[in-house]
């Protein structure tokens, strides 16, 4: 009797072993992971290319790393943001260098002016994460509508005297959700 309860408990170790197995290695189909180098100045997609695709109400995990030498944004943004934070960097950058600003002086104001920072959440802003030369981070995110939204960066260290930001510089990339 005690060997059947030994088998008995044996195999009910084996068979939780198995299915907690599978749960590890397989994850939730519901999620997609995404490992992203932002660099000077585009963003790097590590396992494919841009643009990302994914479904609603799916959650999406970015895996981010700065590997460049200059602060970087990941912000996800829709287009009607994407295109207004675009003339304001233009727009605040010449307005700045036309008051004779340069140097470190020009990135703070352009920072107070134009940093996403000061930006409400929900209004065209998805999510917005900044990182310094090195670090790194995990977040997640998911979408409730359908709509292609844009990843961007409108830092402006290494080209604010030029006139521009990151984002102009090429570090935009698409993000399409499908319904």
């Amino acid at each position: 009797m005690s060997d059947r309860l030994f088998l008995l408990g044996s195999g009910l170790v084996v068979l939780v072993m198995v299915i907690l197995g599978f749960f590890i290695f397989y994850p939730e189909p519901n999620v997609k992971a995404y490992e992203v180098d932002l660099s000077d100045f585009t963003f790097i997609l590590r396992d494919g290319e841009f643009p990302i695709t994914v479904k609603v109400g799916q959650t999406i995990i970015f895996k981010l790393r700065n590997v460049g030498g200059f602060d970087h944004e990941f912000m996800i943004v829709t287009p009607e943001m994407k295109d207004m934070m675009l003339n304001k960097a233009v727009e605040v950058l010449n307005e700045l260098k036309e008051m004779g600003l340069s140097g470190e002086e020009l990135l703070e104001m352009y920072e107070e002016e134009v940093g996403g920072h000061g930006m409400e959440m929900g209004e065209g802003m998805i999510l917005m994460v900044r990182l310094d030369p090195g670090e790194s981070t995990q977040v997640e995110v998911s979408f409730d509508e359908p709509g292609t939204y844009y990843i961007m960066c409108i830092e402006a260290g290494g080209t604010a005297e030029a006139g521009v930001s990151h984002a102009h510089q090429g570090m935009v990339a698409e993000l399409v959700v499908k319904g």
